[in-house]
């Protein structure tokens, strides 16, 4: 991150009401600013479900493709206010992209016939970015579940044979090179929100300098990404681990029960030197009819399990983004009591989820089923009762709509009529001083830019600098991140109604980010 580089390609119109907003079908800008995911500078509440299949060997594909068309499923999602795709991968798939598709598995989908992995993966996600929806990747296994993977990030034990015939382990390596041919293949998509990057790491530590420590690893592989993809403009989500000891210097006082991949209390004493405006926290969680944990039996139960979550994962949602990447299970019972509770603590503290899953795996069928069931003929049966708990977990997810009716401008915004005064920004007092700011001049590598202000202390949106359409396009550059960023707001006020905020970030005393208005070259926006 030590090169200023271009981001965002955003030109959207907002309609707060419905959190409804345009944005280019190429290189938009995923970020995480406070307690909230924003695509190209406008908050991404996330309304998911996971979609399994490519991950496992014997079908390759997402599940249910022999029965209905994709685009029957992404509408379905779409209809019910969905917004984004939890898709798991194997790291054997990753590393075989020749492999063709088996015909079988697309018969609902004959436009597949005959693609080879990432044409796969092209097709889903252009499909999907038409309707809307974005989509996370996650490595969920490394060839088969069964293969003796024991919770960690490589593979230790026994291995079973992949389809052709190979056995094989996976080292650390392994997956960072798999991670990153992905990540080069697919950052362009503005759809493509970010890798997580383990599935349920369950046998993990965290911060006792092991070769098995997740927080080690997780620290490793987005430094990884970031300095072979610079240009990447996803995020990273991170998963919990399990029960594990504390470590030196960190007393902890857990709460007993957690899930795999659903243990983040470490993160208070050992936090990631993962960059903040790129981190999401991505837990998992599970009701009684997964494994009966004891807190299930307490006489207070559900009342009971909002202090669990607080306590597990929760206490990280008022500063920063926390979002369910795998909840789920059948809707009867314990666990459907489970589940109303659960959507009822994640819309308390905005978290967002990805329920599991848009359609249940075989074998799962007393623990998780799905949203829907595919029949022959291309329909779908929708399970009763889960759309409308789902509608109260997330209430108002964001709706956006990828256009490729976007180009960037180059010019410079110019307001002969303001009053202004310049200000080198160096340190946070330069920007909480000044008011309303009227335009940001580019810097070179390693200089702070130039800001330049309207006199008078404090923010207002009373009085614009310049005049500003409804249209607005943003670009972003930065220099470097740190451990500790802060985040300052300008906002000024245009003709059209519509507030722009223009937004820094400091590391110390260092300018890392920031955004800036550019006008078109009739001198609209």
């Amino acid at each position: 991150m030590g090169t200023i580089a271009k981001i965002i390609l955003a030109s959207f119109l907002c309609i707060s009401c419905t959190r409804a907003f345009d944005v280019c079908s190429t290189n938009a800008r995923w970020r995480s600013v406070g307690n909230s995911i924003e695509l190209d500078g406008k908050e991404y509440q996330v309304k998911g479900a996971n979609w399994w299949g490519l991950e496992d060997p014997g079908i390759r594909m997402l599940t249910g493709l022999d029965k209905a068309s994709l685009g029957t499923y992404l509408n379905f999602l779409t209809t019910n206010n969905f917004n984004s795709i939890r898709i798991p991968l194997s790291v054997d798939w990753v590393l075989h992209p020749e492999r063709v598709v088996q015909p079988w598995s697309v018969s609902a989908e004959p436009a597949l016939v005959g693609k080879t992995s990432f044409q796969v993966l092209d097709h889903i996600f252009l499909e999907a970015q038409k309707r809307g929806l974005s989509i996370l990747l996650d490595f969920h296994w490394f060839i088969t579940f069964n293969e003796g993977q024991l919770g960690l990030w490589y593979s230790k034990g026994n291995c079973q044979p992949n389809p052709e015939g190979e056995c094989r382990q996976f080292t650390e390596q392994d997956v960072m090179s798999a991670w990153s041919t992905l990540v080069g293949r697919l950052k362009t998509y503005s759809n493509f929100m970010g890798v997580d990057f383990i599935n349920e790491a369950y046998s993990t530590t965290w911060g006792t300098n092991i070769a098995t420590d997740w927080d080690g690893y997780v620290n490793r592989q987005a430094a990884d990404i970031l300095s072979r993809h610079p240009d990447f403009k996803g995020l990273f989500w991170i998963e919990g681990i399990a029960d594990a000891p504390n470590p030196a210097g960190c007393n902890v006082q857990q709460t007993p029960g957690h899930w795999w991949g659903g243990n983040l209390e470490f993160a208070r004493c050992k936090p990631l030197t993962v960059p903040v405006d790129r981190l999401v926290w991505a837990p998992h969680t599970y009701g009684p009819s997964l494994y009966p944990q004891s807190y299930f039996n307490d006489p207070s139960y559900p009342n009971n399990m909002p202090a669990i979550w607080d306590a597990h994962f929760g206490f990280l949602a008022s500063t920063q983004p926390v979002v369910i990447s795998e909840w789920g299970g059948m809707y009867q019972g314990a666990t459907k009591v489970f589940q109303d509770a659960l959507a009822r603590y994640m819309a308390s503290k905005k978290m967002g989820s990805f329920y599991w899953a848009l359609i249940g795996r075989p074998g799962e069928v007393n623990t998780v089923d799905g949203l829907v069931t595919p029949n022959n003929g291309g329909t779908l049966t929708v399970i009763p009762g889960k759309l409308p708990m789902l509608a109260i977990a997330t209430p108002s997810p964001a709706v956006v709509r990828f256009t490729a009716t976007c180009t960037p401008s180059t010019d410079s915004v110019t307001s002969a009529a303001a009053s202004t005064q310049a200000a080198t920004v160096a340190t946070t007092a330069a920007v909480t001083s000044s008011a309303t700011v009227a335009s940001v001049t580019s810097a070179t590598t390693g200089a702070p830019p130039v800001v330049t202000s309207t006199t008078g202390a404090g923010s207002t949106t009373g009085t614009a600098p310049c005049t500003i359409g409804v249209r607005q396009t943003f670009t972003n550059s930065w220099q470097a991140n740190g451990a500790t960023v802060s985040q300052y707001s300008s906002t000024v006020a245009n003709n059209g109604g519509q507030a722009v905020t223009l937004k820094f970030k400091f590391t110390g005393g260092a300018l890392v980010e920031y955004w800036s208005l550019t006008a078109n070259s009739d001198g609209t926006f």
